[in-house]
C-alpha cells in the first residue's frame, strides 16, 4: 500500500488564504487500497504538520 501511494500522482494546490497545501491524491487500484488512503489521510491531516520553511499546513485528500 505505501509503494502505491508514494507511486500515485497527485494535485498541489496553495491556498494562501487559508494557509494550506492541499494534496488530493488520485484514486488507488481497489476500493480497499482507496478506503486505508482516506484513513491515512484523516490521521496525517489531525497531525497538524506544517510544510518545512513555510507557514502552510498540509491537508491530504483522496480523490474517490
Amino acid at each position: 500500500l505505501a509503494k502505491s501511494i508514494i507511486k500515485t500522482p497527485c494535485d498541489l494546490k496553495v491556498n494562501h488564504e487559508d494557509n494550506t497545501l492541499n494534496i488530493t491524491l488520485h484514486t488507488l487500484a481497489t476500493p480497499r487500497d482507496n478506503d486505508a488512503v482516506k484513513k491515512i489521510c484523516h490521521w496525517v491531516n489531525e497531525s497538524n504538520t506544517v510544510f518545512p520553511g513555510t507557514n502552510l499546513r498540509l491537508i491530504y485528500k483522496s480523490a474517490t
